[in-house]
């Protein structure tokens, strides 16, 4: 869930534009009850438009092909 209804509620790029009492009725669309089960939250920063599509980082998925996967499946499945 966003920490505000337009999402950008601590963004260090794009300031937010909701207004305080926006940003509780938002939060307050979780009950109570549900927030106390909830044990960890975790705050997860927005990746970059670069980070995302930066062809020298990680592997695409036109470099492998379908033989190469269906090892990497099996493999996973083994080890499960």
């Amino acid at each position: 869930m966003h920490a505000c209804p337009c999402g950008h509620l601590g963004n260090p790029e794009k300031e937010c534009i909701c207004s305080p009492v926006s940003v509780e009725r938002y939060r307050n669309r979780i009950s109570g009850p549900l927030w106390d089960r909830m044990d960890l939250q975790v705050a997860v920063n927005r990746p970059s438009y670069s980070d995302l599509f930066d062809s020298t980082k990680g592997l695409s998925t036109a470099e492998e092909n379908s033989e190469t996967v269906l090892n990497r499946v099996i493999d996973a499945r083994r080890r499960q």
